[in-house]
């Protein structure tokens, strides 16, 4: 089925250009070459019938001589040809020729034109020599009206408002509505009529849209898939549907829908989605995925011990694994295909875009039970250091998800939370693939005491002022209680009365920044987690990592307190690492993994300070090793 719409894009334009014809008996001998094989014919007069054909002179010399119709020779027509070049050129004939096609027999779906075959099409050719006459065998035919048909076989029942849709694609990746029909269970077949090009060929193409609304009034739709007489189900967006045009003969695109049904816990938000017919496209096309790099949602709704989502599109002629359900309950989603539940979509696709395990729908209703959870294993993690004591981010333990051709960083989270005294973590983990990483938390943040009381000069305004939380001298000094306002926003990011109910020892106040210490590189592993047993992993060696210190300085004894200086790197598995400069201007930035990384100063513009600044933009560094960057000196 994936290969349909390639055999469409090869065969299109030889659709278009009329096909070519095999040269005629002698053409070797002549220089005019005429490519088109069917030939419209309208009325151009009380007596005689006209249409174009294509006439070109392939070589240097120009080409000269008349055009007819055999038994029409009193209506010759002359061309003129430069070398090397191709024009239309007008033929015609007589009303009551044999050839005439209104006179021919009927063609098409319905009848909707007429024709003639193995029509003499007559060149006389006088230069660059004058020989004898030879033919084209053509088709003459009437004008068809074009038409795109379509012919629903679907489960109306829970549907309304049923359409159906054509829409012209335009620039940027858009389409322009340009008409549609209502359809109904007892009428659900019927055309679209679509102008033709010259000689019959095919028309516009468009994209073809299904649109209902559902008993949960929820409006859905997707775009029709396959090609003339051979459909192939639906897409979710308009990048992967195929083209309908008007032909001739008539477009044939059935339709076919369906509906998933079962039971469900009770307050269950129950979905049914497909992976999309390919993953090429880039990274952009999957993150654009509703589960990102997996699938996108056809339907849903709230399970009262039963649900039942229809309006499926599938593919009336192949036995095609496309579908999955998944329920969420208490924030947590079980999966459900043919066989057992999993504990991820990419666990269903088998971390490698199979669909084996996905749900056949090859008729209007298929059932799948989903109430019992994906199998959970106790899986035990052991990390393991050398060269220093770690600290509370270097203990912190994260589970992402292992998900096909994504950088480690850009996986969903599983799990996470600090190991124990004895460096190790209990994680509940549905079978499947994961990485283990190891004190490589980006973006940590946490609450430090500052020497000021507050960041007023950055939080003033109604575009920051929201974030007037991060900084304060007491959590009482906030707007609000501990239930309202800024206060209680600063308490859900951890700001505690028994913690921030004063000034810290030494300091004027409290900053909530993307910083937290780290000694170790980190380190990050494979896990796959049984569904028959527990599993213990330990985890390679956090070594210590590089240090990169340095100085913050500012012109004209401006402060060069508290400035983050943040070292990053790309690829998707060396992480970041922050440090606050001191009194000084003094920092260093520990826990580096041997690599190339990029320095930036202020990055989240504290204090309102700009971010530019003179000085070494990158450094590279070697576990273990201790590096100094210089002096940075902030332009701002």
């Amino acid at each position: 089925m994936k290969f349909r719409s390639i055999a469409l894009l090869v065969a299109l334009p030889a659709l278009i250009a009329g096909a070519l014809v095999s040269a005629p008996a002698g053409a070797a001998t002549h220089y005019t070459y005429i490519s088109t094989k069917y030939v419209t014919m309208s009325s151009i007069s009380e007596t005689g019938v006209g249409g174009v054909v294509s006439v070109s002179c392939p070589g240097a010399s120009r080409c000269q001589g008349t055009l007819y119709f055999e038994g029409s020779e009193n209506r010759k027509r002359s061309y003129s040809l430069k070398g090397r070049s191709r024009a239309s050129i007008s033929v015609t004939m007589n009303k009551s020729s044999a050839s005439n096609p209104a006179n021919g027999t009927p063609r098409g779906r319905d009848g909707q034109y007429k024709a003639v075959p193995n029509v003499k099409l007559m060149v006389d050719e006088s230069a660059p020599k004058n020989l004898a006459p030879f033919y084209y065998n053509v088709t003459t035919e009437t004008r068809s009206d074009g038409r795109i048909y379509y012919d629903l076989n679907g489960n109306f029942s829970g549907l309304s408002d049923v359409t159906i849709e054509l829409h012209k694609a335009v620039r940027g990746g858009n389409t322009q509505y340009v008409t549609s029909r209502s359809l109904t269970g007892n009428a659900s077949s019927g055309y679209f009529k679509s102008k033709l090009g010259t000689n019959n060929v095919p028309g516009t193409l468009y994209k073809m849209k299904l649109k209902a609304t559902t008993s949960d009034n929820e409006r859905v739709s997707w775009w029709w898939r396959g090609t003339s007489g051979d459909e192939d189900g639906g897409s979710r967006y308009l990048r992967e549907a195929n083209s309908v045009y008007s032909t001739k003969d008539g477009f044939d695109a059935d339709v076919n829908f369906g509906t998933i049904t079962g039971n469900a816990p009770v307050g269950a938000d129950v979905k049914v989605l497909a992976p999309p017919m390919s993953f090429g496209g880039g990274s952009v096309v999957l993150r654009e995925l509703d589960v990102p790099s997996c699938a996108n949602v056809f339907g849903e709704t709230t399970s009262d011990g039963n649900y039942s989502i229809p309006f499926l599109p599938y593919d009336g002629d192949d036995l095609d694994r496309r579908y999955m359900v998944t329920t969420k309950i208490d924030g947590k989603n079980t999966w459900f295909g043919a066989g057992e539940p999993r504990g991820s979509c990419h666990s269903l696709l088998d971390y490698s875009y199979s669909r084996s395990n996905l749900i056949t729908l090859a008729a209007s209703t298929y059932t799948r039970h989903a109430t019992t959870p994906a199998v959970r294993k106790l899986t035990t993690v052991k990390a393991k250091y050398s060269g220093f004591s770690p600290t509370a981010s270097d203990r912190w333990i994260r589970i992402r998800e292992k998900v096909p051709n994504k950088s480690i960083l850009d996986t969903p989270i599983v799990s996470q939370g600090p190991a124990d005294s004895s460096y190790e973590k209990d994680f509940n983990l549905a079978y499947g693939q994961y990485w283990v990483e190891v004190g490589r938390r980006t973006g940590c943040s946490d609450w430090y005491g500052s020497v000021y009381s507050n960041n007023n000069a950055y939080f003033e305004g109604a575009d920051r002022g929201a974030e007037a939380w991060k900084a304060f001298s007491t959590l009482s000094s906030l707007p609000g209680t501990a239930s309202t306002g800024l206060e209680a926003v600063a308490i859900r990011y951890g700001a505690t009365y028994a913690e921030q109910g004063k000034r810290p020892s030494g300091k004027a106040g409290w900053m909530y920044r993307e910083y937290c210490k780290a000694l170790g590189e980190g380190t990050y592993n494979s896990l796959t987690v049984s569904s028959t047993s527990s599993t213990t992993k330990t985890t390679s060696t956090n070594d210590k990592g590089a240090i990169v210190k340095g100085r913050v300085t500012r012109t004209g004894g401006r402060t060069n307190k508290e400035m983050l200086v943040r070292l990053s790197s790309a690829g998707g598995t060396i992480v970041l690492r922050t440090d606050v400069s001191d009194s000084g201007g003094y920092f260093y930035v520990a826990g580096l993994a041997s690599g190339t990384y990029t320095i930036s100063l202020n990055s989240d513009s504290w204090r309102g300070i700009a971010r530019s600044f003179d000085g070494r933009h990158s450094i590279t560094v070697t576990r273990g090793n201790t590096y100094n960057a210089g002096t940075l000196r902030l332009n701002g």
